[in-house]
Formats: C-alpha cells, structure tokens, sequence
C-alpha cells in the first residue's frame, strides 16, 4: 500500500488489511492474515507478507484470494484506491519451471530530509535464483534534487544471489527552505545473461523538506454575512491569501458559536497546492431573526498543530439572520479583499470596497479611508 498522490505530512492515517479465500483456502494454499499500520510522512509505503502454501495436490487451474484495505480515518480529503488486489497461485508450483525475473519492488519512494537513508530493493519476482548469482550495475542522476547538496551520488555495482539486494543512498540535510518535493533517479542494468531485469527498471526518489517554513497567510474573505429567516445555510469561505502551501498540507480547524458561546458546528478545513479555498456551509436554521446579538453566530478559525510560517488573517466571521423588511433598508460595504501583497515596482494597487448586501438606490453614502501612515486620505461616493 503506497500514497499515490498528495501528502500525509503532519497525518496518522490507519489502514486494516484482511484476505478472504476467492478458490484459494486457507490456511491449506496460503496464509490468512488481517491487522491494521499507519501511513506517515515518514512511512509512505507499508508491505504486508503473504505465505504461499506448497502442497502435494495437483491444482491445473489458478486458485485466487483476495487483500483488501479500508480505514477509519476521517482525514480531509482522503481517498483509498484501488482498495483490493487479487493474488492468483499456479497450479504448477514449480518456480523453476518460470522464467528468472528480477525487478525493483517499488519504483517510487519518498523521504524526508535527515530521516536517514533510502533503501531500494531489487527482488526476484519470478522463478528461482537458487545456485545463481547475477550482477546489476546502478547509478544515481539529478532531477530536481541535486547531488551532492541534497543527496549523495552513487555508481557501483551489487551480486544478486538471494531473493532480494538493496542498495543504500544517503539523503542530505541542509537549512535551506524548499517548497515541494525535490527528486532523482536511481537506474538499475546489467549485462549478465541468464535472467529478465524487468521494466522499468529506474526508481524514483523525492525528498521533502524536514520542516517548510514558508510563510503563508489564510484568512477569512469576509468576516461579516447577513441573511434572512427564510434561509437555512451561509456558505463561509477562507482562502490562501498570500504565500504558498506547495509541498505541505496545512489543516485550519474551525469553531462555530451562538450568541450563548456554546458551539453549534466545528470541523476541519485542508488547504493544499491544489486546494486554496476551503468553504463551510453554516447552519443557521436555528437562529431566530432580529436585530439583536442573539440572532448572530461567530466561526473563528485557528491552526490545527503549530505551523511554521502560518498567519491566519482574519480568523473571525460574524453570521446575523435579520428579518427580511430590515434587510431591505440594510446596506453592508465591505473591503473585497483585506490582505494585499503586491510586488516592487508593479505600479499603483487598487484596494476596493464594495456593496457586500442591501441596496443603496436613492441614497448617497459615503465612507472615508485613510493608509496607516497617514499618507493618502480621501473618500468613497456611492450615489
């Protein structure tokens, strides 16, 4: 079981595994097992052993049982697939009677920098080394990790005489801040004869920063929302407003109270490289209109674990239900965005307020602004 895609950084997620006979049976053709392991950062593949019973029965066709996965989890944005696997068993049961093939038992590994080395395995995956030996030549190259700073380069050669050799490469540590994963390859050839080197026969290595310390801001987009008694739901949305979350997984816990202080809803929003905006749909169903601090809820936001780099602003949102003959002379201006970060030299930055709710038809409202060091001032018409 391996993480196809994405990042467990700063997650435990449990796994079970169990087999059931499929025209296989256990325990006579092969051993049944079930239990549970944990996929972390640190441990993004997890093999379960499987015995492959002999026995003296003449079996022509395959017998087959099956593996699969499931989990408990509720970890944002989690998805198992595929989560069962077939092993089929020949009914020869005679492995020097297959082909001698010898490949990589995973071609893709991932490390975290100062976890120590990486071990790539080759393995005999079919037919029967016994009395043999072969030797396999491999070498390291450069993708975006870059030897030797990030890892140290290798070329040698190894004797694969038993079911299985690995080679060990040594990953770096350095200081230096390196959003996403870094990676290179490890090639694997030969020249002996006598066996099959299956394709693809170059593993991929990708190592992630031990910590990310790249600074990020996400905030609310609003920190102000008015709806009236007919409605049941506010969508509540916080986004990336600054900075990037390329190569980590940061999860922002959010709390929902009532005027009362006792919480309503609570949850966890996962931002990712691929997921920026997070909403909530917040009930408030249960709210009773007026114009009054009871008939508002307040979602905070805070970091689930500590996060370096992490800023979260604005962490605060009001929600207030008023009654529908109050929302028609009730008018909310709001900044569109409450975080800027623009670059040197781009030119002038419009900050923009606009109408958030209500109408201003027939009526002239105007609001003055001012920058923290006093250097513009000036007012806004809205006619």
């Amino acid at each position: 079981t391996e993480v196809e895609s994405g990042s467990v950084a700063g997650r435990t997620i449990n796994i079970n595994y169990q087999t059931a006979n499929d025209g296989a049976v256990a325990p006579s053709d092969y051993t049944s097992a079930s239990g549970n392991f944990d996929m972390t950062d640190t441990n993004t593949v997890q093999c379960i052993p499987i015995s492959i019973i002999s026995d003296s029965v003449t079996e022509t066709d395959e017998e087959c049982f099956t593996f699969t996965i499931s989990t408990t989890s509720t970890s944002p944005g989690l998805t198992l697939s595929p989560t069962s696997a077939t092993i089929c068993i020949s009914g020869e049961g005679d492995p020097s009677s297959e082909p001698l093939t010898i490949g990589l038992q995973q071609s893709y590994y991932s490390t975290v920098e100062g976890s120590g080395p990486v071990e790539i395995c080759l393995v005999v995956l079919s037919g029967d080394i016994t009395g043999n030996s072969f030797s396999i030549s491999y070498s390291t190259s450069n993708g975006q990790a870059q030897a030797p700073g990030d890892y140290v380069a290798e070329t040698g050669s190894f004797t694969v005489s038993d079911s299985s050799e690995c080679v060990s490469i040594s990953i770096q540590s350095d200081s230096v801040s390196e959003p996403g994963l870094e990676c290179f390859l490890v090639s694997f050839s030969t020249s002996d004869t006598g066996f099959t080197l299956k394709s693809p026969s170059v593993a991929t290595v990708c190592i992630r920063d031990a910590v990310i310390t790249t600074p990020v801001t996400i905030g609310l987009q609003e920190s102000q929302y008015t709806v009236t008694e007919s409605e049941d739901y506010q969508f509540v949305c916080a986004e990336v407003q600054s900075g990037d979350v390329a190569g980590r997984d940061i999860e922002i816990d959010f709390v929902i109270d009532d005027s009362d202080g006792a919480m309503t809803q609570n949850g966890t929003l996962l931002f990712t490289d691929d997921a920026t905006i997070q909403c909530v749909a917040v009930s408030v169903s249960s709210v009773s209109a007026g114009s009054t601090d009871e008939s508002c809820l307040t979602l905070t936001l805070s970091p689930s674990t500590t996060v370096t780099g992490l800023t979260i602003s604005p962490s605060l949102a009001t929600i207030c239900k008023v009654l529908a003959e109050e929302l028609d002379n009730t008018v909310t201006l709001g900044l569109q965005r409450s975080y800027y970060s623009p670059e040197e030299d781009s030119g002038s930055l419009q900050v923009c307020v606009e109408v958030v709710s209500g109408e201003v038809s027939g009526r002239t409202i105007t609001l003055s602004y001012e920058t923290i060091d006093g250097t513009a001032t000036g007012r806004w018409l809205w006619l």
